[in-house]
């Protein structure tokens, strides 16, 4: 597996790359402080976009070690119990991965329905594990608020992640490529 990532041209290996650099980027972003004056405003989580997106087009690049050590950095820099958003995007990628092929190649408005259904058992996934750890059930109205601004900003993230798709290694073997 390694002599894969090492044969090819250099930009092949950045390439291979771009897709867990881009959940870097999600993650960091979904981690900046709000503004002092918003400090309870709840915010869009584009890592659940940029897992949802790289698990349809190329899971062969973002796969599952990707998404745990992203969501392992994310639940400790966030302060919530290690694992917990591992769980839950891993349980969303196993749900995705039998469509991942249909999905690649269908209409951009059933992907986003199925972003919809995605997000919804991340984030929802998230809570319930949560009010389960923390043994109290923590109000759902942000979760919902969360959820409502991830489904907003999607197309956006869809859209950018799309534009770096051709600096992707061809995959004879993934959908979309």
């Amino acid at each position: 597996m390694m002599d894969d990532w090492l044969q090819g041209h250099p930009g092949d290996m950045l390439g291979r790359l771009l897709p867990g650099l881009t959940g870097i980027v999600a993650l960091y972003i979904d981690l900046l402080p709000l503004p002092s004056a918003a400090p309870d405003a709840a915010m869009p989580s584009l890592l659940v976009c940029v897992v949802f997106y790289w698990t349809i087009y190329r899971p062969d690049l973002l796969g599952i070690f990707w998404i745990f050590a992203l969501a392992m950095l994310l639940d400790g820099i966030a302060g919530l119990p290690l694992g917990l958003s591992a769980f839950a995007f891993l349980v969303a990628r196993n749900l995705l991965m039998p469509r991942e092929r249909f999905l690649a190649t269908t209409s951009f408005i059933v992907i986003w329905a199925s972003f919809v259904i995605a997000a919804t058992a991340v984030l929802g996934l998230r809570w319930i594990v949560a009010c389960i750890w923390f043994g109290h059930l923590f109000e759902l109205r942000p979760v919902v608020l969360e959820l409502a601004l991830t489904v907003a900003v999607y197309p956006l993230a869809g859209y950018v992640l799309s534009s770096t798709r051709d600096f992707l290694p061809k995959a004879s073997h993934v959908s979309g490529s």
